[in-house]
């Protein structure tokens, strides 16, 4: 199974649990970010890396759209990944630009 298989599968549940009750999103916004990271084909130095991922051909150009100069918009591609009960949750996606504005300032470590 596939990355994007996976977290559509095993953590799309968990993000639909935590806005139906109101809940904190940090932990799984922090993993979705890593994964747009990821999903950019580049690693924190700019080198090229392998993405292998059956549904890469979609994934990648929506991570590369995601940038500082469009704000971190993630709402396109989470919801390709999650739905657009996810994709349109507003606090979901802010919490996921955070995330993703904090891996490319200060690195992943």
């Amino acid at each position: 199974m596939d990355g994007a298989k996976k977290l559509k599968e095993f953590v799309a549940g968990v993000i639909s649990a935590i806005i139906e009750k109101n809940g904190d999103f940090t932990c799984a916004a922090m993993l979705v970010a890593s994964w747009i990271k990821y999903m950019t084909g580049k690693d924190e130095q700019g080198k090229e890396i392998n993405i292998n991922d059956p549904s890469k051909d979609i994934f990648i150009p929506l991570a590369q759209a995601v940038t500082e100069e469009n704000g971190y918009d993630t709402k396109s591609f989470n919801t390709e990944a999650f739905g657009e009960n996810i994709g349109n949750h507003e606090g979901f996606n802010t919490a996921v630009k955070e995330c993703l504005a904090s891996i490319n300032k200060n690195g992943s470590k």
